[in-house]
């Protein structure tokens, strides 16, 4: 599938959070439900109006937009999804007093920005 197909963002949905293509559900949520070691049959049974095709098409995504290119071909893939995909990487390890704080208004100001970010914890 492609990204449009699986989410997109909106300034009149969610104040332009990420969302699943047709439903008002955060793609944020997806991976906060993983990243609790929960099931994808939980979150797919939590929010309904997400198909599994569209979960795993969005993991894909992800994946891809996450991971190295191991040859020419997939270097081109890599750009190619990196040319319609805004990504970003934010790791609260390093930082002193205040970093909870902190780390919530990067976060915020990384939904704003881009289509899809990952928080290593």
């Amino acid at each position: 599938m492609e990204r449009d197909q699986v989410y997109h963002s909106d300034p009149d949905i969610l104040g332009g959070t990420p969302v699943f293509r047709g439903t008002r559900v955060p793609v944020q949520n997806l991976l906060d439900y993983l990243a609790a070691s929960r099931p994808l049959d939980d979150f797919l049974t939590g929010f309904p109006s997400v198909s599994r095709e569209q979960a795993v098409a969005f993991l894909a995504l992800a994946k891809d937009a996450a991971s190295p290119p191991l040859d020419a071909s997939a270097a081109g893939r890599e750009s190619r999804l990196a040319a319609s995909t805004r990504c970003m990487t934010l790791s609260p390890f390093g930082t002193r007093d205040g970093a909870g704080r902190r780390t919530g208004i990067l976060l915020r100001a990384a939904a704003a920005e881009f289509d899809v970010f990952v928080t290593l914890d």
